[in-house]
């Protein structure tokens, strides 16, 4: 199992930088990932995947619709978006964004 730190403490992302995060993760290949838990402790549980992995994410628009659907569906969860990069037979955590986080 592969184990990475995320501070779930910090501020999720506006529409505006997540665009641009995902302009990013198209220019260097990366596929995309949306979790979200419903644990009050998100560092220690592991989280629900949502969806298909978005292999292709050209569009920012598209991403966020899907980031949407999962917020509305799940409000009172965190939710996050992971960039994979498939490398030699793995998938390798290139960068995460944190997308919602719930009232306390």
């Amino acid at each position: 199992m592969i184990r990475y730190r995320f501070d779930v403490r910090a501020q999720p992302l506006s529409d505006k930088q997540i665009r641009a995060r995902v302009r990013h993760c198209a220019r260097n290949g990366w596929t995309l990932v949306i979790e979200h838990t419903g644990d009050p402790r998100p560092a220690n549980h592991y989280w629900d995947r949502w969806g298909v992995p978005l292999f292709d994410p050209e569009d920012p628009d598209a991403v966020l619709f899907e980031i949407d659907a999962c917020r509305k569906a799940h409000p009172g969860h965190h939710v996050r978006v992971l960039a994979c990069e498939a490398a030699q037979g793995q998938a390798r955590i290139r960068d995460t964004m944190m997308v919602q986080v719930p009232a306390p």
